[in-house]
């Protein structure tokens, strides 16, 4: 992606250049943000965003993005495992198990 100046697009421009490295720009990822060759009042704002979010979550920008990735991740993950237990599928194979069980005590040896 060839780089644009600020003063060559809009801001709609400038949001579809952002856009795909938001997350990199909120980590400070040195290398996008000097591919992305913003225009410095545009740089400092980020950065007062930036501070502003780390100030009210009381963490650094990649721990934010780290935890934000695993609730994000946990809530797919339930959201499947919902479905899977008011499934059908599920109640028969819960059922299989417990008849495997059974036929497995009675097979223990007595022990008395």
């Amino acid at each position: 992606m060839m780089p644009l100046k600020l003063a060559e697009c809009g801001e709609e421009c400038i949001i579809r250049k952002i856009g795909g490295n938001a997350v990199k720009i909120f980590e400070r990822d040195e290398k996008v943000l000097e591919q992305l060759q913003l225009d410095e009042t545009l740089l400092q704002h980020i950065e007062k965003d930036i501070a502003d979010a780390e100030k009210e979550l009381d963490d650094d920008s990649e721990s934010i993005i780290t935890n934000e990735r695993y609730v994000y991740i946990a809530s797919i993950l339930k959201g499947c495992c919902r479905a899977c237990r008011d499934s059908a599928f599920y109640a028969k194979k819960q059922k299989a198990g417990q008849i495997c069980l059974q036929l497995w005590l009675c097979k223990l040896p007595d022990v008395g």
